[in-house]
């Protein structure tokens, strides 16, 4: 027999609403009887063996076994059936069937299907699916399926489906969030955030942070932060930070910080950082700090501190210290100590190239293990010796290295006291005078003599005018400052003339300095040098 129940006048269920629910059916709709008046069934098998009330249900075989509590909606063929729970609505074909729950909502052609829990809402054909938990939120064709957790949101085709462990997961995006074990996770972005195993990860772009393992991991761009196995780790730009175990490494930059073993490692630049193991290593610059085996490097430039073996280095300048192996070692300059094999070794120019515990400062300089070289081109090559024959000495000699200013004058040498010290103009200028005394007896000796002292004289007058006149240049005291200054100086007679200039590095750390004098009798010199202040 076809007709339909409606509910009393002055229940919640108006016959207008009847009315319009009719017009939209046809003549031919179909209802069954129903047990309590206040239910309304509509269509063929509609609201059968429904054993709560005011439940509303629209189309063949909707609403079929409903119990529980009351209020229940469904709309669509086969909608709602072998529901146990009340206020659930569904609407579509086979939408919110088998739900236990209150307040669940499908919308789509089978949303909301199987779910056990309350206040869970699918849009989207499949959406919502196998639902354990409450609160879930899945917007988008299979979007949110087999959900075992609390406050979960999925937005997106096939987004935020297979969660579980823990609550609060987001994922929008074409299958974003997917295989996700844990809690409070974020995807953004086609295919980001998947199967990740943790809490508090984050990613935002095309397959951003998928394949994470462990908490509190971000990454911002296409394919950043994949394959990550650790906590606290941070990357952005394309690619970057990719094949990561550790933690709290930093890659910012496209293809930067990948593939790194360790932790507390950053990388800055297109390319920087990557292939590294160890920990606390800082690259900035493309292709800086790559290839890197220790701990504690730091590079900074263009190619600088590349494929290093060695720990506590630091590289600055473009292709500083590419290939050096050892530690302890400073680069500073254009291709500065490359390829060496050294340690405590210190190289400060372009080009320049520096053994063990050898310093060169200056373009081209190059110092042999425990020597120096000051100044551009100079080349202290010889090194330590040992049981050599020196000048005027009958006993062999031993050497720890060598001291090489590429034919610069010293100034501002100190007295010698010991037999090994260097001797001053001042302790020359005391043998002159001593060997004066001795020769009065000879006045034909004395004569030439005098007349060569005179003219030493005179020339060590003007040097010393020029040592003063060096040793007056004002020098820059500010990091990251430079200065150029002149000064003059004279000496029983003679004058002297100075030039200079000096730098202090933006860490205030190495002071740089070099000076050029002349003489009045047309001698000329020069220094230059370097401190380290602590």
């Amino acid at each position: 027999m076809k007709h339909i129940h409606t509910a009393p006048q002055g229940s919640r269920m108006g016959a207008g609403v009847f009315a319009l629910l009719l017009a939209a059916l046809g003549s031919t709709a179909q209802s069954q009887p129903v047990p309590d008046p206040s239910n309304v069934a509509i269509g063929d098998g509609a609201g059968a063996n429904v054993s709560t009330k005011w439940n509303l249900a629209i189309g063949e075989d909707a609403g079929v076994n409903v119990s529980g509590k009351n209020a229940n909606q469904a709309i669509g063929f086969n909608a709602g059936q072998n529901v146990v729970g009340g206020w659930n609505q569904s609407f579509g074909r086979s939408a919110g069937q088998n739900v236990t729950g209150d307040y669940n909502q499908g919308i789509g052609f089978w949303a909301g299907t199987g779910v056990t829990g309350s206040q869970n809402n699918a849009i989207g054909s499949n959406a919502g699916r196998n639902v354990s938990g409450s609160n879930n939120q899945a917007l988008g064709n299979g979007a949110g399926q087999n959900v075992t957790t609390n406050w979960n949101t999925a937005i997106g085709e096939g987004a935020g489906s297979n969660v579980g462990g823990k609550n609060a997961n987001q994922a929008i995006g074409y299958y974003a969030g997917t295989n996700v074990n844990g809690g409070w996770n974020q995807s953004f972005g086609r295919s980001a955030g998947q199967n990740v195993s943790g809490d508090y990860n984050q990613g935002i772009g095309f397959w951003a942070g998928t394949d994470t393992r462990g908490n509190n991991n971000t990454a911002i761009g296409s394919n950043a932060g994949r394959d990550v196995a650790g906590d606290g780790n941070q990357s952005v730009g394309q690619e970057a930070g990719r094949g990561v175990t550790g933690n709290n490494n930093l890659a910012d930059g496209s293809y930067a910080g990948a593939q790194v073993r360790g932790n507390g490692n950053q990388a800055h630049g297109t390319n920087a950082g990557q292939r590294v193991t160890g920990d606390n290593n800082m690259a900035s610059g493309s292709y800086a700090g790559a290839g890197v085996t220790g701990n504690n490097n730091i590079a900074t430039g263009m190619g600088a501190g590349r494929n290093v073996a060695g720990s506590d280095n630091v590289a600055s300048g473009t292709g500083a210290a590419i290939g050096m192996q050892g530690s302890d070692n400073v680069a500073i300059g254009s291709e500065a100590n490359r390829g060496a094999v050294a340690d405590r070794a210190v190289a400060i120019g372009a080009g320049t190239q520096a053994g063990s515990d050898g310093v060169a400062v200056g373009t081209g300089s190059v110092a042999a293990a425990g020597s120096v070289a000051l100044g551009a081109g100079s080349q202290a090559t010889r090194g330590a010796q040992a049981e050599y024959q020196a000048y005027a000495s009958e006993a062999p000699q031993s050497s720890a290295g060598e001291v090489n200013v590429g034919g610069r004058q010293l100034t501002g040498v100190a007295a010698g006291s010991q037999d090994g010290d260097a001797v001053n103009v001042a302790q020359l200028r005391s043998v002159n005078e001593q060997l004066r005394s001795s020769l009065t007896q000879n006045e034909q000796g004395l004569s030439r003599l005098r007349s060569d002292v005179q003219q030493m004289e005179r020339g060590l007058r003007g040097g010393v005018a020029a040592a003063m006149a060096t040793a007056g240049l004002p020098q820059a005291y500010l990091p990251g400052r430079s200065m150029v200054s002149v000064a003059g100086g004279a000496w029983n007679g003679e004058t002297g003339y100075a030039v200079g200039v000096s730098h202090i590095v933006p860490n205030g750390r190495w002071v740089l300095r070099a000076a050029a004098n002349a003489t009045s009798r047309g001698d000329l010199g020069g220094t230059v040098g370097m401190g380290y202040q602590w």
